[in-house]
């Protein structure tokens, strides 16, 4: 479909472009990643979701991944630990909405750059660990 939009947009880009947006995208949903950095397990944001299948409220920790099934919006507050921004600014409350979509609402704990263990064995668990709360395989 794509060469055959790059001839439509010669003629009509709004038309190519709409088609685009609507036929060829697929929206995967939020991701929020707070950024900075810990020890593993520590707690480095806590969040309360507003989700279509009821109220979710936890902790985020250091090198975890959640994942929550979410096809519509839902309200979200993430208030990130000391050291860490979810967006708002450091240590700053981070309070919206948000859009789903096939993959849903991600929170990342992972911190940047992403850090593996040290030891290969650990750090194939902690690959497992990420793919199996994306639900990846």
């Amino acid at each position: 479909m794509m060469p055959h939009l790059g001839v439509l947009s010669t003629v009509s880009e709004r038309a190519a472009t709409e088609v685009f947006e609507r036929d060829c995208l697929i929206y995967l949903g939020t991701c929020i990643a707070p950024k900075g950095s810990g020890k593993p397990g520590e707690v480095c944001a806590t969040y309360q979701l507003e989700l279509p299948q009821g109220p979710q409220a936890g902790e985020l920790r250091v090198g975890q991944l959640q994942r929550f099934p979410l096809e519509g919006e839902a309200e979200v507050v993430v208030r990130p630990g000391r050291g860490w921004d979810a967006g708002a600014g450091p240590g700053q409350e981070l309070q919206g909405k948000v859009r789903g979509g096939t993959v849903g609402l991600v929170l990342d704990g992972r911190g940047r750059p992403i850090r593996f263990a040290e030891r290969p064995e650990e750090g194939l668990a902690q690959v497992a660990a990420w793919n199996k709360a994306l639900e990846l395989y």
